[in-house]
C-alpha cells in the first residue's frame, strides 16, 4: 500500500486530529520557497530572452544586404573610433549599474544575468564588413550596433529593479 492509498483509507482520522505544531509554519515556508524558485527561473528566461532579442536586433542590419559596398577598404578614420570609444563609455556604465544590481539576488541568477551581459559586451563589430562602408555608414552601424546593445542592458536592468522590488517586499512579509 502507498502513501495515497493509506491517505485515502484513512481520511477520516486525518480529518479529527489537529495539525502538529509548527505544521503550519513548515506549510508557509515551503509555499515561500516554491514562489522563490519560480521567480528565480522567471528571471532567468526573461533576462535571457532580452539577450537574445538584442543579439538578434544587433545582427539584423549585416544581414540586410542594402549597404553599398565601395570598391576599396577604408581604415576607421578618428571620428569613427571616437563614437565607438563614446559607446564603449555608456555601455560599461549600464553593465555597472547592472552589477550593481544583479549582486543583491540569487547567485544562480547573478551569475547568468551576469554571462548574458557580458555575451552582449563581448559581441564584437563587425570590423571586416565596416571598412568596406563609407564613414558615415560606419558611424550609423556602431550607434545603431551599440543603441540595441544598451538598450538590451536597460531592459535587464528594468527586470533586475523589478526583482530587487519584490524581493524587498518579500523579506518584508
Amino acid at each position: 500500500m502507498n502513501i495515497e492509498e493509506y491517505i485515502k483509507n484513512n481520511r477520516h482520522c486525518f480529518d479529527t486530529e489537529l495539525a502538529k505544531e509548527g505544521h503550519e509554519n513548515r506549510f508557509i515556508l515551503k509555499l515561500k520557497q516554491k514562489r522563490k524558485a519560480r521567480r528565480s527561473r522567471f528571471m532567468i528566461i526573461a533576462v535571457s530572452s532580452a539577450a537574445a532579442l538584442v543579439l538578434l536586433l544587433i545582427s539584423l542590419p549585416f544581414v540586410q544586404s542594402s549597404f553599398k559596398h565601395t570598391e576599396k577598404p577604408i581604415a576607421l578614420t578618428a571620428e569613427v573610433l571616437e563614437v565607438q570609444t563614446y559607446y564603449d563609455f555608456q555601455l560599461e556604465k549600464q553593465i555597472g549599474e547592472v552589477k550593481m544590481m544583479a549582486s543583491s539576488l540569487d547567485q544562480h541568477i547573478e551569475k547568468q544575468v551576469m554571462y548574458d551581459v557580458q555575451q552582449l559586451k563581448n559581441d564584437t563589430l563587425p570590423t571586416k564588413e565596416l571598412i568596406f562602408l563609407s564613414q558615415e555608414k560606419q558611424i550609423a552601424v556602431i550607434v545603431e550596433v551599440y543603441d540595441a546593445r544598451i538598450e538590451a542592458i536597460r531592459q535587464i536592468s528594468a527586470i533586475l529593479r523589478t526583482l530587487n522590488d519584490q524581493q524587498r517586499k518579500y523579506q518584508k512579509s
